[in-house]
């Protein structure tokens, strides 16, 4: 069967894995794409609902999909890590109160990505 990519959009590695492991279930795969389940199952953990709920929560603070993303992936702790993941989106500014409304928009899916945050 023939594939054809018909849109694109970013997604945390939780969601990644949940869409490839999707994928695999429906028969043979390339072998790009074991590489990127072996390195989703090592680094996409999460609980992919939650980190659904923390995308729309980011996109709607005005974080682009691409910074939302990758904010999820690496769950960042403080608010210096989380500008510097900012920094994707060019001239943008964030305040410290935005920071910290950010960290808590991803609070609960992080806990769920990462043991101890």
């Amino acid at each position: 069967m023939e594939r054809k990519l018909v849109s694109a959009r970013y997604v945390p590695y939780a969601i990644a894995r949940a869409l490839l492991a999707k994928r695999m279930q429906e028969g043979e795969v390339p072998e790009i794409t074991l590489k990127t389940w072996n390195y989703l199952r090592q680094f996409g953990e999460g609980d992919e609902d939650l980190a659904a709920e923390a995308m729309e929560k980011l996109t709607a603070m005005g974080v682009s999909e691409e910074a939302a993303a990758v904010i999820l992936s690496i769950c960042p702790k403080s608010p210096g890590e989380v500008r510097s993941i900012l920094q994707i989106e060019g001239e943008v500014t964030y305040d410290e109160e935005k920071l910290k409304a950010i960290l808590d928009a991803i609070r609960d899916f992080c806990k769920t990505a990462r043991s101890g945050y």
